[in-house]
């Protein structure tokens, strides 16, 4: 009997054992009470812990700010994370100095410590330019020998020391040459404008954030008792035109040891890897497919280029006629063979025509592999005119010389290029703003007394002929207002710009009073300077009720 009972026992036991190894997959893994929603909670819980949490950076409006040394200046900017979404924290943000001893930056406000350069991130990939201004002005002395600096087109060999507060910039005896430069200040001006030429490329000033050249200006402002029409205009071109734009430092400047008065020291518009970087074949060269840069200028002197469309129908935008004069334009590269100027030439004249004949008797044509007029295959002006221009850089050179008046845009001193090398898009780009002491108001012949622009009209809609033609196109206005919004809406560098002029009248006032008794200037500087800020402040309140609504056809005033 009790062999019986064993024998059941075991039985149980064997039978109780199986079952539990049956039920063990469907639990296994599982602790005791948990359900399988609990598990899955369990898996994600594990997964987001994994992931990284998303990193804030900071999206940066302004692309290049002028600051003086001591100044403050906080950025516009806004967070944005990894994931796409704009809700990252601020403190987070992993803000850098490329040199936090020049320019130091925390929590978006930047700090200028001394004259310089920096370029600063917010870890994100745009970054902010930031060139600092010393407060006291660096002096420029030139030293000929006793030899005569005779003409624009011959050098003086010279030596040239520069002595600023910063160890770094300071040079002395340095090998070069020097000659007058300019136009309209050469020919009418007391006070001449100069070129140097170092003998071997090197930095000045920290310029142009450490770039070597040879060339370099001195530019006279003769004309402008201002003295801040060409700094704050080449400050406003570097937020607006995305091409090369000049930097600039105001310099006391000395000649053979004579004071010859405060210059602003500026860069040669030039084709170079610093500057306007575009192939240059060179005459030698068989090649035509290079680049080529222009500048227009109506002086009375041979020309390589001529653009004749004086007997084309032109009208403005208001329907009103317009009378181009030929466009007369100086090739800006150091020499060209006679096959590469007959080639440039016809291409310049048939570009024109491209844009011409869509804009006012809807006729489309193309360039062809030899750069010829041909019938195009495209059935709208748009498409047409951007088969050789660059549009976006017209509209933003657009905006910069209606805004500023520039009274030469039509003139001289106004740049273009074309690339057709390999590296190039091969489209007419106008680019490196240049030459604004004739801005925002007109020639007299009293070179003391202006007459200002109109601040609450259009200007060069009326005055500049490609600017005439191509504002007759609505998605051409449409553009322009689009760009102005989005600059003025992400882009505060403007009233950075303007509250720059004020900082450095007060900055360099005895600089400036000094150069004024020397050429026996008839205004105070810093008069000048508040009706340009009033001026320019007028202006830009304009722009915003006018182009900024894309209310191009309310007729001007003027």
């Amino acid at each position: 009997m009790k062999k019986f009972i064993c024998l059941m026992l075991c039985l149980v036991m064997c039978f109780s054992v199986s079952a539990c190894y049956r039920e063990a997959p469907a639990d296994e893994g599982k602790e005791s009470g948990s359900t399988d929603s609990d598990s899955e909670q369990s898996e994600s819980d594990t997964e987001a812990e994994s992931e990284p949490d998303p990193i804030p950076t900071a999206v940066i409006g302004e692309t290049v700010i002028y600051m003086m040394e001591g100044e403050e200046y906080k950025l516009n900017f806004n967070v944005s994370t990894t994931d796409g979404k704009s809700d990252g924290y601020m403190s987070e943000i992993q803000w850098v100095s490329s040199d936090p001893e020049t320019v130091s930056v925390r929590n978006g406000v930047l700090t200028a410590h001394r004259d310089g350069y920096a370029i600063v991130t917010g870890g994100g990939d745009e970054q902010c330019v930031v060139r600092v201004i010393p407060r006291e002005m660096p002096t420029i002395s030139v030293n000929t020998n006793g030899k005569p600096i005779v003409s624009r087109d011959e050098y003086t060999p010279c030596l040239i020391d520069m002595d600023s507060t910063n160890p770094a910039f300071c040079f002395d005896r340095v090998s070069g040459e020097i000659r007058y430069r300019g136009n309209s200040t050469y020919d009418c001006g007391d006070k001449k404008p100069y070129r140097i030429k170092f003998s071997s490329k090197r930095n000045v000033l920290g310029m142009n954030e450490g770039a070597e050249c040879k060339s370099w200006v001195l530019l006279a402002e003769y004309f402008d008792n201002s003295m801040v029409r060409n700094s704050t205009c080449l400050s406003l071109a570097s937020a607006i035109v995305t091409e090369y734009t000049s930097d600039w430092r105001y310099v006391r400047f000395e000649l053979n040891g004579k004071f010859i008065g405060v210059f602003l020291l500026a860069e040669q518009a030039q084709i170079n890897e610093n500057r306007v970087n575009i192939e240059e074949a060179g005459k030698d060269s068989d090649a035509l497919e290079s680049g080529y840069m222009f500048e227009l200028d109506q002086s009375p002197i041979v020309h390589e280029i001529e653009v004749k469309c004086t007997d084309y129908y032109f009208h403005t935008l208001w329907g009103k006629l317009f009378d181009s004069r030929t466009l007369r334009y100086k090739v800006e590269n150091n020499g060209l063979s006679a096959a590469q100027m007959n080639f440039i030439n016809k291409y310049m004249n048939n570009a024109f025509d491209v844009v011409y004949y869509a804009t006012y008797e809807n006729k489309f044509y193309a360039l062809d592999e030899n750069y010829e007029l041909v019938p195009s295959d495209k059935t709208n002006a748009k498409d047409v005119i951007a088969e050789v221009l660059d549009i976006e850089s017209l509209v933003r050179k657009y905006i910069l010389d209606e805004l500023i008046c520039n009274h030469d845009a039509h003139q001289k001193s106004y740049y273009m290029h074309v690339d057709f090398s390999e590296n190039g898009n091969g489209l007419l780009t106008f680019s490196c703003p240049w030459d604004y002491d004739f801005t925002m108001y007109k020639w007299s012949n009293d070179v003391w007394e202006y007459e200002y622009y109109d601040p609450e009209a259009f200007m060069q809609a009326k005055r500049a002929t490609w600017y005439v033609m191509m504002l007759n196109h609505e998605w051409f206005r449409d553009m322009v207002t689009s760009y102005w919004n989005v600059l003025y809406r992400d882009n505060k560098q403007f009233m950075r710009q303007l509250d720059l002029i004020e900082t450095i009248s007060d900055a360099y006032a005895a600089d400036f009073a000094e150069d004024r008794v020397l050429w026996g200037r008839k205004h105070a500087q810093d008069q000048q300077a508040q009706i340009v800020l009033e001026w320019l402040t007028t202006r830009m309140n304009w722009f915003n009720e006018t182009i900024a609504k894309g209310n191009y056809l309310i007729e001007s005033k003027s």
